[in-house]
């Protein structure tokens, strides 16, 4: 028995996270937790005309458990949508969301996805974060969990800030319980 599942960006997705090449990152929206690191389910990156709205949320999928039966969970996908500066930014939680400006032009944007096989018959194709980079810094979205819908957030002048292989692997494997193959591309948009 095997499962599949796709947590990635949409083509169209992948389409406006690309258009950010180019523009100015403005400012960083969001309603963050231990300073600027994590935030739950949403952030808006300000850009000059517009802003892209940025979620983690939850969808149903088939998973496997331990006696080899199907069963449906929630699983964190990332997606985003181009919005009007005009638009309000609604933060998933109820307080008012932080501005952190920004103003850096946008160098590359960079898609970190990994493909994992799990010995249990799980074949998973997950977006785990994106990189914005500016000639000053990079910007890194990064999913906290997979069962998780929070955005963790790393500023750095390289590129770090979400899973190792290792803790991929780690957390695949159950203890041990299953072998766990990743595979994980650097794809820049």
């Amino acid at each position: 028995m095997t499962t599949e599942i796709y947590a990635v960006f949409s083509d169209e997705m992948l389409k406006i996270l690309s258009s950010m090449k180019g523009k100015t990152l403005k400012a960083i929206q969001g309603v963050f937790h231990h300073g600027l690191s994590t935030t739950n389910g949403n952030i808006r990156l300000v850009l000059g005309q517009y802003a892209v709205d940025v979620e983690c949320l939850y969808h149903d999928e088939q998973m496997i458990d331990y006696d080899g039966n199907i069963f449906v969970d929630e699983f964190a996908y990332f997606s985003c949508e181009k919005k009007s500066t005009k638009d309000e930014f609604k933060p998933f939680v109820l307080s008012a969301p932080l501005t952190f400006c920004i103003n850096e032009v946008i160098s590359e944007v960079i898609l970190v996805r990994d493909e994992i096989s799990i010995s249990n018959g799980e074949h998973l194709f997950i977006d785990q974060a994106f990189v914005i980079k500016t000639s000053e810094k990079a910007y890194t979205f990064s999913r906290d969990d997979w069962f998780l819908v929070s955005i963790d957030l790393s500023i750095s002048d390289k590129i770090e800030g979400f899973k190792t292989l290792k803790n991929v692997r780690d957390f695949w494997s159950d203890n041990g319980r299953y072998s766990v193959d990743v595979n994980r591309q650097f794809i820049f948009l």
